[in-house]
């Protein structure tokens, strides 16, 4: 399958997929979170590859949704937010172990997806940050609960609410961040782990992911459709809409 805004790079039992590896702050839109769901999709079906590896740049791992997008469906959001619910359900079903290797942003439904994965190794530079609530709607599908449950309410709050930023190292301290690199040794860290970790078996790695994340995964895709439904609702009310028309107007 020929991939527009990623590239993948078979290796020794594990693969490497690079998050639209042409653009500098890897804006996301539908196209591009169909490819990466797909290509995870296609090497969960190969039975050589043992381990994915989802990799951003030395910029950004993903730096959220692209708000063109975002404005052509302005007046129709429940049906991106279908589409989008569709797409992170799919990639939460991925059987195979997730590495995320996040460096520089990872903004909105960039750091669900670096979420989704099982580790996440950083580097120095990451930072994350939410600023759905600045648009009135609410982040992620599943982000809010996921956030709630391993940072705890205040700082989801304080994230969502107050737009703050997290560096890696308060990521790495609250268990956001499974460790933290030097921006030149990511990639090579990220890839020894992988190596490392395809050293077992497939059978033992697929357990040992089920085992630890059966429990986050159906509380997760429930979360997905709770958060849809809310974002109909607020999609639907005229303070939304009045809100959304004087942020347009502010811009203009």
């Amino acid at each position: 399958m020929e991939y527009k805004f990623i590239r993948i790079e078979p290796k020794d039992q594990y693969a490497v997929v690079n998050i639209n590896p042409t653009q500098g702050f890897n804006l996301l839109t539908n196209q591009m979170m169909e490819e990466i769901v797909n290509a995870l999709e296609d090497l969960d079906r190969d039975e050589t590859v043992k381990v994915i590896i989802l990799r951003g740049n030395d910029k950004s791992f993903c730096y959220g949704i692209d708000m063109q997008e975002f404005n052509d469906f302005v007046n129709d959001l429940p049906k991106l937010w279908d589409v989008y619910r569709d797409l992170f359900v799919r990639l939460n079903r991925i059987k195979k172990l997730l590495i995320a290797e996040a460096a520089g942003y990872s903004i909105g439904f960039g750091i669900e997806i670096m979420l989704n994965c099982d580790i996440v190794i950083a580097a120095e530079s990451l930072c994350l940050g939410i600023p759905e609530a600045s648009l009135g709607i609410i982040p992620g599908l599943g982000l809010s609960k996921t956030l709630e449950k391993v940072i705890g309410k205040g700082k989801a709050m304080d994230m969502i609410l107050c737009g703050r930023a997290m560096i890696a190292e308060e990521a790495e301290s609250v268990g956001l961040v499974s460790r933290i690199v030097p921006l030149k040794e990511l990639s090579s860290e990220t890839e020894k782990t992988a190596a490392k970790i395809a050293e077992l078996p497939l059978a033992t790695i697929i357990a040992i992911k089920e085992n630890i994340t059966s429990l986050a995964k159906a509380e997760y895709e429930s979360g997905i459709d709770e958060t849809v439904e809310r974002k109909r609702i607020i999609a639907d009310s005229d303070e939304f809409r009045e809100y959304l028309g004087n942020l347009t107007s502010a811009k203009a």
